[in-house]
């Protein structure tokens, strides 16, 4: 046995001359089972780099499906909350058919949270896109006796020009015809923005499309919003009076440049800020 040997020619192309190289089966084993266990290693390797990159990557689309749920969620909600505001004001107005609105929502078993959320969605947004501006008319219409208007602000919250009215629209952003609930004033970035009228700080953070936003209650119903702000400088319960700054103008959120979206909204409707505004 110990005479039994693997022998190796190699020969030069060039030259013809050849070298013998003889080593014994044991060497031969020992150097095929080194570059098994080195290619099992390497593969090993591989193997796991690519299983946590995949791990990695659906961690985050987890996490980024789970945040569009939660967002969506938000979304239906305040949506609801629109159509009942729509038709108290259209019970107030004396609209004819303005009892309760029911929409027949019905999902196969089939559909997962998302698409529920997303199919009741569609069927809310159809039903407010429709009926927003008929019953808002209405109920400015009836209700303007009852509304203290001393509380709707009168002052341009900053400098700027006018680039979007409240009306229905193009999106900018998402390319689709949808209501556009306030305006908006275009004006270099970290242009200041000011409260126009007293008020308390309700809200003051990211909101979906709206980015970074500061929300004011002005009493009585009165609530204005400044979207799109690249810095926000007030805080939730704080007292605001006319004139103090609450944020700097950005385009974070929805936005395809530095502006600010301004909404002024009563009992939760939005209505026209140019019809109030001096200038």
């Amino acid at each position: 046995m110990s005479d039994k040997n693997v022998s190796i020619y190699v020969i030069a192309e060039s030259s013809g001359r050849s070298t013998h190289l003889r080593i014994s089966y044991y060497m031969a084993a020992a150097i095929v089972f080194f570059l098994l266990l080195v290619g099992s290693g390497i593969f090993y390797i591989v193997r796991e780099m690519v299983n946590n990159s995949a791990s990695a990557t659906l961690m985050d689309e987890n996490l980024l499906l789970r945040s569009q749920v939660q967002d969506l969620d938000l979304d239906l909600v305040e949506l609801q909350r629109q159509m009942e505001l729509l038709q108290m004001y259209a019970a107030q107005a004396e609209m004819p058919n303005s009892g309760p609105w029911e929409l027949d929502v019905r999902y196969p078993d089939a559909l997962q949270k998302t698409d529920q959320i997303l199919h009741k969605m569609v069927l809310l947004r159809q039903e407010v896109q429709m009926l927003y501006p008929l019953i808002l008319q209405h109920a400015e219409d009836v209700s303007a006796q009852k509304l203290q208007f001393s509380r709707i602000p009168k002052e341009w919250p900053c400098e700027g020009v006018l680039t979007s009215n409240f009306r229905y629209r193009i999106n900018p952003v998402t390319g689709k015809r949808a209501f556009h609930a306030g305006i908006d004033i275009g004006a270099p970035l970290y242009t200041k923005i000011y409260a126009p009228n007293d008020g308390t700080v309700v809200f003051s953070g990211w909101r979906g499309g709206y980015g970074n936003i500061v929300i004011l209650d002005h009493g009585q119903g009165v609530t204005t919003r400044y979207a799109h702000a690249s810095k926000l400088l007030v805080k939730v319960g704080q007292q605001v009076k006319k004139g103090d700054k609450i944020a700097l103008m950005g385009s974070t959120g929805q936005s395809t440049g530095p502006h600010l979206h301004y909404e002024i909204r009563i009992d939760g409707i939005a209505i026209d800020p140019l019809k109030y505004l001096t200038r």
